[in-house]
This record gives structure tokens, sequence and C-alpha cells, in this order.
């Protein structure tokens, strides 16, 4: 797993600016999705595009 390319959900909460409740409601709902939890901690991890889209059509109102 290369850095740059996955972001931790606390990666994700900073980039976004919202809180950890929100993330898990986002993937609740399938709008962001994990692409890899760890089994023992259950840390998430997200592919940052996946992360720039998503903030990229909020920002265009989409």
């Amino acid at each position: 797993m290369q850095g740059g390319d996955f972001m931790s959900s606390g990666d994700v909460c900073d980039y976004c600016q919202f809180s950890y409740s929100v993330l898990n409601r986002l993937q609740t709902q399938g709008v962001l999705t994990p692409v890899r939890v760890l089994p023992a901690s259950k840390k998430r991890f997200f592919l940052r595009s996946d992360v720039e889209a998503y903030m990229n059509n909020l920002r265009q109102g989409k």
C-alpha cells in the first residue's frame, strides 16, 4: 500500500473537514467505501482519488 494512493479515515476527515460520524454515515450510504480494512484494528483506508472525486462533486454541487 503506497501512502500517496490511500488515506486513513483520519486523513479523510482532515482533508474533507468533517467528523468521523459524517464519514461513517457516508460509508453506510455507500458514498465513500474503504478499499481496505485492517482485521485487528479495523483501521480503514480509502482511495485518495475517491475522496478527491467526492469533494470535487460537492464543490460543483453534484
